[in-house]
């Protein structure tokens, strides 16, 4: 419901509202009344108001927009080297920067060509003593 109303509802308020009469829709995230509300306004308002809005921006500066993540501080203790955190208020979900990404490593198919370079099947070579 957030993006419909931050792009003017126009378009999808009879979804909308049904979507609030069958209850889908927990009012205390937006309410009905805000839907209705940003109608009262003309298109043009409304986009103009998204537009200056510093929540919806683009990234020019990568570091500068992260800096503050607590998931990137070095100094944050909270901050698990063996799991992800989640942070609970903002449900972003967090990975420490240090951690090796887990590999997951490919094998052979036991009719492929062995590995060791005999040029027999891996089935008739290697594969033998597995």
């Amino acid at each position: 419901m957030g993006c419909c109303y931050n792009l003017y509802p126009e378009e999808t308020v009879k979804d909308i509202e049904i979507a609030y009469e069958d209850d889908l829709v927990d009012d205390i995230s937006i309410s009905y009344g805000e839907i209705i509300g940003q109608l009262g306004k003309s298109k043009q308002i409304a986009l103009d108001e998204l537009h200056h809005d510093t929540n919806f921006k683009f990234i020019d500066d990568t570091i500068s927009e992260l800096e503050n993540w607590s998931c990137f501080d070095q100094n944050n203790q909270k901050v698990s080297a063996l799991a992800l955190t989640e942070n609970k208020n903002s449900k972003q979900t967090c990975i420490n920067v240090s951690q090796e990404p887990y590999r997951i490593e490919s094998k052979v198919g036991r009719n492929e060509s062995c590995l060791c370079g005999s040029g027999k099947k891996y089935k008739k070579c290697c594969g033998q003593n597995t």
